[in-house]
């Protein structure tokens, strides 16, 4: 059997993120980052090489040659083909394997992003030693910063969205890692930056790392305008969701924001419901439906108590308000909807054509799980795939607060706790998000 650390990171990253960071290459005097971007591009990272290197799928219909010697060199190219469509990007060295990075089917890729070029200053030297590389996913209204870098001296530094290219103390904090919080003592880290769910439709034309306490930018970005689209509604909302009587007191109303971007405002759940998820379809068939993403890329299930909350969401590649026909509060484990809208009550066309991979994202069957209570406050389900030869974990925490983590690994000894030499270890821990 092998437990592939690889796989167990990315099934409980498809929650926070959809640009991903595949692994490190570190042997001999080959070193660096690779990171999957969209559905066809690769990104290197600080790529240092004496050689030449093949990237190439598993199925070798999408390949690339980096040209060495190259020293600490980042880059960005397209593979020519969907790299989604075969699950390993193989790294070769005058044909010889020295990297192998598996790329799950089941996780968020954007269909197109942009590279928007490292944090710069057009008057001089970044400050506080900023650095990062940026890239922007559209259709989420996020940013993904690869290799995020700055020192501890700044007081007041946030990420920072501005409709002015040129950052001013006019903008606003934009969302940083799940919450609002200081980018202070940042070491080489990536980071995921969304745009506040109120302000989705705001054209902004710039990200900074800005101090609000002495109204400077330490670097910035250029946000380039968004191709024109021909895309309208009859009725952008809001329209009322939730039945009478109420099912687990779900209320509240939804928008559209985007071809495939929906608002739900008001939103009241009790939180006590099982299986429960924000969910689609293309037919009135909700059984053969899939999961909707809320503003952080969550695939989770509704676990807790909703009160009156503002919430963004994002239909799957592939899938717009044009063509779905249902939108519901859904209850996998009962196959029942606590409140259902219908996409026809909008009027909207001129949807833009998705050109990638158009896999939903659907939950597991909840019979396919075991489930095991490691002590009183962790809970773990895991999937052993008989086929692949694969275990893939998911994890669940009760009275667990900011700032704490719990820590989860494979035992050499069946009666002690000991970790395995090279042991595969997985922290998880809970981070506040702060409203503001």
């Amino acid at each position: 059997m092998r437990l592939l650390t690889t796989l167990l990171v990315l099934q409980l990253v498809v929650t926070t993120s959809g640009f991903l960071r595949l692994g490190t290459i570190n042997t001999g005097s080959i070193s660096g980052r690779v990171y999957l971007i969209d559905a066809n591009t690769l990104f290197l990272f600080e790529f240092t090489s004496p050689n030449n290197l093949n990237f190439s799928s598993q199925s070798g219909s999408a390949t690339y040659t980096l040209t060495g010697p190259v020293t600490a060199v980042n880059m960005w190219f397209n593979m020519s083909a969907n790299v989604l469509d075969s699950p390993t990007i193989r790294v070769t060295d005058g044909g010889t394997l020295i990297a192998s990075f598996y790329v799950p089917n089941n996780v968020y890729i954007p269909c197109n992003a942009e590279y928007l070029g490292p944090f710069a200053r057009p008057d001089g030297p970044n400050f506080h030693e900023l650095d990062g590389h940026v890239f922007l996913d559209r259709s989420q209204y996020r940013f993904f910063v690869a290799g995020l870098d700055t020192d501890d001296k700044a007081p007041a530094a946030y990420m920072w969205l501005d409709t002015s290219v040129i950052p001013t103390a006019a903008g606003v904090r934009a969302g940083y890692n799940g919450g609002y919080g200081k980018v202070l003592d940042i070491i080489d880290i990536d980071a995921n930056v969304t745009y506040p769910p109120e302000h989705v439709n705001t054209v902004f034309q710039s990200l900074s790392v800005w101090c609000v306490d002495f109204y400077v930018s330490f670097g910035q970005v250029t946000i380039p305008p968004a191709p024109a689209t021909g895309f309208t509604c009859t009725d952008f909302g809001p329209v009322k969701i939730g039945f009478d009587p109420k099912i687990h007191d779900i209320s509240g109303y939804m928008h559209v924001l985007g071809p495939n971007v929906i608002g739900l405002n008001s939103l009241v759940y009790d939180g006590t419901a099982v299986a429960t998820w924000y969910w689609g379809a293309h037919t009135d068939d909700l059984t053969a439906g899939y999961i909707v993403q809320d503003q952080f890329s969550t695939l989770a299930r509704l676990e807790t108590e909703i009160i009156e909350d503002n919430i963004v969401l994002t239909l799957p590649n592939g899938t717009d308000v044009c063509d779905s026909y249902i939108f519901s509060v859904y209850c996998v484990d009962k196959a029942k909807t606590f409140g259902t809208i219908y996409y026809s009550d909008f009027e909207c066309s001129g949807c833009p054509a998705m050109t990638c991979k158009t896999d939903v994202s659907t939950p597991p069957r909840t019979d396919d799980y075991q489930c095991t209570e490691i002590g009183t406050y962790f809970h773990v389900e895991y999937l052993y795939n008989l086929a692949d030869d694969f275990i893939t974990f998911r994890f669940h925490t009760c009275d667990l607060d900011p700032l704490e983590y719990i820590a989860f690994g494979i035992s050499s000894s069946d009666s002690a706790v000991q970790m395995a030499p090279e042991g595969d270890p997985i922290v998880c821990y809970y981070q506040k998000i702060i409203s503001w």
